[in-house]
């Protein structure tokens, strides 16, 4: 089997869920809330220069549907000023009345794990400079719930 980079947040300690889903082909990047923050393109450099050492092919963003950050959101619980928080409260707040108006909270998680794990796989292609094409490599997003054993693969 292939390599596969799995982006995920440190506070939702997925990575042995994962491994034993996957396989033990698996590596881990942290990233709170699944959202990617490059400061400099040494940070993207050092990415890419990983991503074709051990060979990846897939990369997963991750969002984990019980994130404390996403309930946060939707709860409309105090925030902790992490940049993290502000993209998931951004996107809450820009597509409130198109997804989450009137929905349940459990609903709403789910919409904004996903549209945060959609925003990350955006965003990891503008910046990383490989031809994925090129190279086969896939960039996915992943919806987990651990407890249930729940999966959404995004493409």
């Amino acid at each position: 089997m292939e390599n596969q980079l799995f982006v995920v947040c440190p506070f939702a300690c997925l990575e042995t869920f994962l491994q034993k889903k996957f396989g033990d082909n698996s590596f881990f990047m942290s990233s709170s809330a699944g959202v990617l923050q490059f400061n400099d393109n040494d940070q993207i450099s050092e990415l890419t220069t990983f991503i074709l050492r051990e060979n990846i092919k897939t990369i997963f963003i991750v969002n984990d549907i019980s994130c404390q950050f996403i309930k946060g959101v939707v709860e409309r619980q105090k925030l902790n000023g992490l940049y993290s928080e502000k993209i998931i409260e951004d996107l809450y707040i820009d597509h409130y009345f198109s997804h989450f108006n009137n929905q349940p909270a459990d609903k709403q998680k789910i919409k904004l794990a996903e549209l945060n794990a959609k925003n990350q796989l955006t965003n990891l292609l503008k910046i990383l400079p490989l031809d994925t094409v090129e190279f086969g490599i896939q960039i996915k997003g992943l919806l987990i719930k651990k407890e249930t054993n729940f999966f959404k693969l995004i493409n």
